[in-house]
């Protein structure tokens, strides 16, 4: 405090007439300090030939072991590096003929399996640009992206291939090379500048529709430099990830950058833990990447080292982490290393990183999740709101800046202004990304605190309320929408509502109204109408004082009066019930798991209860096929036809007990 005043009085002094926002709090030498602790320090050099960088050294390891496993999936399908490259070669060759080259942007539609790295990596070899989409998103949604991309080409599977019929764009269906012309050129992938696009992911906006982010060729590469500078080269690793999130991208590229096997999980696989695990077991994996909300729902977490005794790496990423949410072995000898990582879309995947060595995680006495140091090529600001920096301790805005800067949102230059700045304090010409997040330095490690605005993290996504308030107020009967994480559980969305009339719609019409629109991991699990929105004194609307505003939850279905009659039925109800918090007379056989406060964290404990009341073997993806009550019971009971079906009565009576 006292080098603090002197500071500020000396500026005083200097010109009385500084603005007070621009006055220093800090002597120069620890603002140097600061600044410093912000510079992630120097790459290795980077990859040299041509075309060097990702796919240079892909048709590296093509060439040199072609014998080598590159990538296998939930099916036991596996891909060589020599079968890569003979499937690469050919997609590439057809899509060349189609007009694709740098610039040239290509859809990616193709679920979760080995096509999955033929499909992109055929994008990149040709000299395209990769739009990569999630198979659970929405037609509608879809559509929309790849309109707004200005996609030329969707490459997809023949399972996926009608969903991109109606784009007005040639489709490739990746499983047909004996279809494609074969040409000697296609072995030689395409030259790209490393200014060039690699990549298009959308993120949620605050205007009401995705952001496309464009990531160059540059980012690309400094991000896999530094993923062989953090992890060794050949392990085995797991992608768990939606390839519209880009945390698959470091799973996927990584791995076999080094010339290692990624193992693609398909969907249902990572929802449910027992065959999880399993697998990674079976695959021998070494690096396993999560959010911290995922890796909370494992009931084997404690024994992890045990179970998966080839782990050598497990890194979270895309949330918040707690370190005393993990586990007792977490810095134990013999124990996996765990790394949490923090990073932004707009600054390709990663930007920090931090070892974590105990499971209390230490603490500084403010709280927030401890995220590291930058990695190297990355420079972290820490600036308050007149882009001063801010000395150690105190909570300023997170600004990034180096290698992994993308190139902006493309087509929104309003949007891009707002967010991407030239950097105050580097004479090199370099930006900054504002990320929005907030944080502080200790003993020069930096902490995650939050937003500094309505932006949302969930299971790893990034979500603007704003795209779904835009979305719900599109419905004939929602006149204004807000909506904010439960106040009891930050996993969970609240939509509170002003409905136009007196008869608004039931919480199932408007679920279902979203899921035709946005993805799943941005559909409320409550739906609450409200008489009036709470404001704050500059007239915005009071986000921190919507639950303590009277609410009254909407109707779950149309038809409140079916109840639950079979055991199964009656069994179900009362684990959803206890699961969700909510009374069991709410609880109707049309009652949908989604529409009344669940979620895919949630489906797997229901699953997880089901399983052990009603020793039945049931997939966390029945819950998705059959939401319902009365559906999932009717699918449960199908499997029990096979079993004693006295275990349901035994069950019943258990619960009821």
């Amino acid at each position: 405090l006292h080098d603090a005043l002197r500071a500020v009085i000396g500026a005083v002094a200097v010109d009385a007439e500084t603005l007070i926002g621009l006055l220093p709090v800090m002597p120069d030498a620890t603002a140097e300090r600061a600044l410093a602790w912000g510079e992630g320090g120097r790459l290795l050099p980077a990859p040299v030939g041509d075309p060097g960088g990702l796919v240079g050294l892909l048709s590296g390891w093509i060439a040199a072991a072609p014998g080598r496993v590159a990538a296998v999936d939930g099916t036991g399908t596996e891909l060589t590096f020599g079968g890569l490259g003979d499937r690469v070669a050919a997609l590439a060759g057809r899509l060349r003929t189609l007009g694709v080259g740098p610039e040239v942007r290509v859809a990616v539609l193709v679920g979760r399996g080995v096509d999955v790295v033929v499909a992109m990596l055929g994008v990149w070899w040709a000299g395209g640009v990769c739009v990569p989409l999630d198979e659970e998103f929405p037609d509608g949604r879809l559509a929309w992206i790849a309109g707004d991309a200005d996609v030329q080409v969707a490459v997809t599977t023949r399972e996926l291939a009608d969903r991109a019929a109606g784009w007005g764009v040639p489709v490739v269906v990746v499983e047909d090379p004996q279809q494609w012309p074969q040409s000697g050129d296609a072995r030689r992938p395409v030259s790209v500048n490393r200014a060039g696009l690699a990549y298009i992911i959308y993120t949620s906006g605050s205007t009401g529709t995705p952001r496309p982010v464009g990531v160059p060729w540059g980012s690309v590469d400094w991000l896999l430099q530094v993923a062989g500078q953090l992890v060794p080269a050949g392990l085995v690793w797991a992608c768990s990830h939606s390839l519209a999130f880009d945390f698959s991208v470091w799973e996927l590229w990584a791995a076999l950058a080094g010339g290692g096997r990624v193992v693609v999980l398909p969907r249902w696989m990572v929802r449910s833990p027992d065959h999880l695990l399993a697998t990674l077991a079976e695959q021998h994996v070494q690096v396993w990447c999560q959010t911290p909300s995922a890796f909370g729902m494992l009931d084997g977490a404690e024994a992890l080292p045990q179970l998966l005794p080839d782990l050598r790496w497990v890194i979270f990423g895309g949330e918040a982490l707690d370190p005393a949410s993990l586990p007792g072995w977490v810095g134990a000898d013999g124990a996996p290393a765990v790394v949490n990582m923090y990073g932004i879309t707009e600054t390709t995947v990663h930007v920090t990183h931090a070892t974590i060595t105990t499971a209390a995680g230490g603490g500084t006495g403010r709280g927030g999740s401890p995220i590291g140091r930058p990695l190297p090529g990355v420079r972290i600001r820490l600036l308050d709101e007149c882009l001063q920096p801010v000395p150690p301790g105190v909570v300023g805005d997170l600004y990034v800046g180096g290698a992994g800067v993308a190139r902006g949102y493309l087509g929104r230059p309003e949007a891009t202004a707002r967010r991407f700045m030239p950097d105050p304090y580097a004479a090199d010409g370099s930006r900054l990304y504002r990320s929005g997040d907030r944080g502080y330095w200790h003993d020069g490690q930096l902490y995650y605190l939050g937003r500094a605005d309505t932006q949302i993290k969930i299971r790893g996504y990034r979500i603007e309320p704003a795209e779904i308030e835009t979305t719900l107020t599109t419905h004939p009967d929602v006149n204004h929408a807000v909506v904010a994480t439960d106040p009891d559980d930050n996993a969970t969305l609240t939509a509170y509502l002003l409905p136009t009339t007196d008869n608004p719609p039931t919480a199932a019409d408007l679920h279902q109204y979203l899921a035709a629109r946005l993805p799943a991991h941005m559909l409320p699990s409550r739906y609450l109408t409200v008489t009036d929105l709470p404001l704050t004194p500059n007239g915005k609307i009071d986000r921190t004082a919507l639950a303590r505003t009277g609410h009254q939850p909407l109707s779950a279905t149309g038809q409140p009066g079916d109840r639950p009659t079979t055991p199964t039925e009656q069994v179900l109800a009362a684990m959803w019930a206890e699961l969700l918090d909510i009374e069991p007379k709410s609880v109707g056989v049309d009652s949908d798991f989604f529409a009344t406060g669940g979620h895919s964290l949630l489906a797997i404990r229901l699953i997880t209860r089901v399983s052990e009341a009603l020793d039945v073997e049931l997939p966390v993806a029945a819950v998705f096929d059959a939401p319902t009550l009365g559906g999932l019971a009717a699918t449960i009971d199908t499997v029990l036809a096979t079993q004693n079906p006295s275990i349901v009565d035994d069950a019943h009576e258990e619960m009821r007990l």
